[in-house]
């Protein structure tokens, strides 16, 4: 299946109801169905039994089985890439940063451990960043969104990529953690074949 889900940005594997959903996307519309029909059918017990007992007819009907959870007991692994600190959450668009996470395991599959590494120290490092205003940050992570995707692609990009990197260059310029990190990416891009 082609294209993007329509909630994240990720290659879509499903259609529901002419939308693309990816993995994640459909697992938790399933579970959000599936929860939804569980407070239905314990509605419906619900009322059956008031009615039950309004009219002093006892309880001697057949009740809908309700299915009970299962508890998962083993931890789950943690695949974030992005670590957002609290103050933030607010003031960034956080879909551009989902699509950055799932583009950086890829690109650590794929392209090169190192030049994830670098991407992912420079992501983190400019949502936590203090210095940058909401509005450069959103820009930038655009930007990256865009990269992080272009980057995947065979053969890479180079003529697409490096511009907008100098361009993010530009930009934390004045920020010496985020402009080293970012010349350590442009420097594994150009290298890339």
């Amino acid at each position: 299946m082609e294209g993007k889900c329509c909630q994240c940005g990720t290659d879509a594997m499903y259609e529901f109801h002419g939308h693309l959903l990816c993995l994640d996307c459909n697992a938790k519309r399933i579970k959000v169905s599936n929860d939804t029909n569980l407070q239905l059918m314990t509605m419906m017990n619900f009322l059956s039994d008031l009615m039950q007992s309004s009219l002093g007819l006892g309880y001697g009907h057949p009740r809908i089985q309700i299915p009970q959870p299962i508890h998962q007991n083993f931890p789950i692994d943690n695949l974030n890439n992005i670590h957002i600190d609290k103050s933030v959450i607010g003031t960034i668009n956080t879909g551009d940063f989902v699509t950055i996470n799932s583009n950086l395991d890829n690109i650590h599959l794929q392209v090169s451990e190192e030049l994830a590494e670098q991407l992912k120290a420079f992501t983190n490092e400019l949502v936590n960043d203090k210095q940058i205003d909401a509005k450069l940050k959103n820009q930038i992570s655009e930007l990256l969104s865009f990269i992080t995707t272009h980057l995947l692609e065979k053969p890479t990009k180079k003529n697409i990529v490096l511009p907008l990197l100098k361009n993010i260059l530009e930009s934390v310029a004045g920020i010496n953690s985020l402009f080293t990190l970012c010349e350590k990416i442009i420097v594994l891009v150009d290298s890339l074949e």
